[in-house]
């Protein structure tokens, strides 16, 4: 166990830079869990994974976290924290904090 921060996002189609300026992210804080859509849905509890309706997060979200925020671990009420269209690209952003060019 750990201090962390459970972040309750608005209810977008997914989580964007502009959904997370104005939740003023307090600087130090190096954990968050995000609370999205994906429980509202109780996706789950489905049987079946469903990347229809998942919400996640996005390309330019995963460059603004890495650039306005100390956070190091990111979790989400789904299987993955990018969003279905923006997955391999997200990963990768993260995987790349702190690395040269």
């Amino acid at each position: 166990m750990c201090p962390g921060l459970l972040i309750d996002v608005p209810r977008e189609i997914n989580i964007t830079a502009e959904v997370m300026e104005p939740l003023h992210i307090p600087k130090g804080m190096r954990r968050a869990l995000f609370r999205t859509l994906n429980t509202d849905r109780r996706l789950m509890l489905k049987n079946q994974s469903d990347t229809s309706c998942t919400v996640g997060f996005t390309n330019d979200e995963a460059k603004w976290l890495v650039e306005n925020t100390d956070i190091k671990l990111v979790g989400i009420d789904y299987l993955s924290v990018g969003a279905w269209s923006d997955m391999i690209l997200f990963h990768l952003i993260f995987l790349n904090v702190g690395k040269s060019s």
